[in-house]
């Protein structure tokens, strides 16, 4: 190595001990995390706007789905062990239950009109049971 470059290079070293990592290659490997060490660094994925949105609107109906079957399945288990509902009654029970569900979707019911009329009609009160 000739004189000129060893001095660059020692200049450069000393620079790197002072401010930091020359270049990308050299960041690189002194961030700690994924990668450093043989670790297997991350894929890292660039996505748009739109497609964010999309992801969270497919996770939203995705758990919109699944809570809806288990408040589906909870009453009809209540109305078969404690009431004796057979599977006709259950499949009647289930339909309706759909069909007021999707009307509230459509926004042509509210959860007020629901707990309102049950409480006019039948004194009923919805509200919450437990502690």
């Amino acid at each position: 190595m000739s004189n000129a470059a060893l001095s660059k290079l020692l200049k450069e070293r000393s620079w790197q001990a002072q401010y930091g990592p020359i270049n990308q290659a050299e960041c690189r490997d002194t961030q700690p995390g994924p990668g450093s060490d043989g670790e297997k660094r991350l894929p890292v994925y660039q996505l748009t706007y739109e497609q964010i949105e999309s992801i969270k609107r497919q996770a939203a109906r995705r758990a919109t789905y699944t809570a809806f079957l288990l408040m589906m399945s909870l009453p009809c288990m209540a109305l078969r062990d404690g009431f004796g509902f057979g599977a006709e009654r259950l499949g009647r029970f289930q339909d309706r239950l759909v069909r007021l569900y999707e009307e509230y979707e459509e926004g042509r019911i509210t959860l007020e009109d629901c707990r309102d009329t049950l409480k006019a009609e039948t004194g009923f009160s919805v509200e919450r049971v437990w502690k």
